[in-house]
């Protein structure tokens, strides 16, 4: 074998172990099929008494907003996340709610009221689920003390 059959070995067995670690599962997550909410564009001040329980619970429910609500996630200190409540496994489903469940040490996560399907908290992402759907995240800013939830699909 000559150095350029060598070197040509070589950089395919590098290239396919650098395209093969670049597997991402977010890939291989279909994206949800629910309808559009009505447009929103929410603001709360996390210091009111009625929204300070996503300070200490790290979630807070808005029932009033997207298709049949907003669970918004306290992610770290200045850090949310807002995601649908539809369930996207079976989003015509009286019972698709989505839940958050504090699992003690320092464990949570989403889940649906009905069937079998757990998300991350962190992400939406799949963890337990028949299908590969993602929870529909909404763009969410915080900027001081208020939280800005938008119906902008940022997922």
């Amino acid at each position: 074998m000559n150095i350029k059959s060598l070197v040509k070995v070589a950089l395919g067995t590098i290239l396919f172990f650098m395209f093969s670690a670049c597997d991402d599962e977010t890939n291989n997550l279909l994206p949800d099929e629910m309808p559009f909410p009505q447009p929103f564009n929410r603001t709360i001040n996390l210091t009111l008494p009625a929204y300070q329980q996503v300070q200490f619970d790290n979630h807070l429910y808005l029932n009033d907003i997207g298709l049949k609500g907003v669970v918004v996630v306290r992610l770290g200190e200045n850090q949310y996340a807002a995601y649908e409540r539809t369930c996207p496994v079976e989003p015509d489903s009286t019972c698709a709610i989505v839940t958050y469940t504090n699992s003690g040490a320092g464990s949570s996560y989403l889940s649906c009221e009905c069937g079998e399907a757990v998300y991350r908290d962190y992400s939406g992402e799949p963890s337990k689920s028949p299908e590969p759907r993602k929870l529909r995240e909404y763009a969410s800013f915080l900027s001081g003390s208020s939280l800005t939830i938008e119906s902008t699909i940022v997922n």
